[in-house]
């Protein structure tokens, strides 16, 4: 009969909690590989705001920031103008500025 020691029930622990996060980088890797980019026009045509309103709102902190696509071309990440669409302005701003704090 083999009996498991405490170094063998703590390895195993160990091995399942990094099995666990791998497994959960994966699937944040894969959805970020799924994450699409939307150009201005699209941004515009979503929420329903003109593109001074959009970059106002940027600089405010109150709208999800944009990147350059090919080193010159602004695009936002789709997850971040569905979350903005979603919760709204106000509620969004709020998630985004304890995001930031922290």
């Amino acid at each position: 009969m083999n009996k498991k020691t405490d170094t063998d029930i703590e390895t195993d622990t160990v091995n399942m909690v990094l099995q666990t996060l791998a497994a959960q980088l994966l699937s944040i890797a894969e959805l970020a590989k799924q994450d699409s980019f939307l150009g201005l026009d699209e941004v515009m045509q979503r929420t329903k705001l003109k593109k001074v309103t959009i970059y106002t709102q940027m600089g405010k902190d109150l709208f999800p920031t944009n990147t350059k696509a090919d080193g010159y071309r602004a695009v936002w990440r789709a997850s971040e103008i569905q979350s903005y669409i979603a919760l709204g302005p106000k509620r969004w701003a709020e998630l985004y500025a304890t995001a930031h704090t922290h």
